[in-house]
């Protein structure tokens, strides 16, 4: 589907893998495959309608579900990269993502409920970050720490295309999924 889905117009999907070869300087950005040559999804697209979002959790196929048996479990640390299509409206909670200065550990587990992710970030000073996007706008970041994404208030939903990637320092080559 990807192959055909941007004929006649600049390719989003290759913009992000572009970006990525650019911010990595001798590293192969490729989509990730199995060794029986099993592609990946080569990016997501993600809307979010009125009322969904995603609660506080980190990303990382290797750390967090232990999935060991897939190549991209290989790599050290897991990334996202996120393009904005289209923004909800502004009144509100818009849906846009909130990135926490706090590395995922094992002891936070018990406090990654909306309510209670929120007073333990309160009670203990973790900074945080909310990424205003415009439609056209391209964020990478490190999804081993905790983030969320609110749910959106109002009609508009918000669209992204986004994708997973891991690298290793010593590894050349960098893997992207959905």
């Amino acid at each position: 589907m990807f192959e055909t889905l941007f004929d006649g117009y600049d390719d989003p999907v290759r913009t992000m893998y572009d970006a990525l070869s650019q911010l990595a300087p001798g590293k192969e950005v490729k989509t990730a495959r199995e060794p029986d040559s099993r592609l990946y999804g080569p990016a997501i697209f993600r809307v979010y309608h009125r009322e969904t979002g995603h609660g506080p959790h980190y990303d990382s196929v290797a750390k967090r579900t232990k999935a060991f048996e897939y190549q991209i479990s290989r790599f050290k640390h897991q990334f996202a990269g996120v393009l904005c299509f289209q923004n909800s409206t502004k009144e509100g909670g818009t849906g846009e993502p909130y990135l926490y200065n706090c590395p995922f550990r094992p002891e936070l587990t018990e406090h990654l409920g909306r309510e209670e992710f929120a007073a333990y970030v309160a009670r203990e000073g973790i900074e945080r970050v909310q990424v205003q996007l415009e439609p056209g706008d391209l964020y990478f970041f490190f999804t081993e720490n905790v983030h969320e994404v609110p749910a959106v208030v109002g009609d508009q939903p918000r669209a992204v295309l986004a994708i997973f990637f891991a690298m290793s320092p010593d590894d050349d080559e960098i893997y992207v999924w959905s």
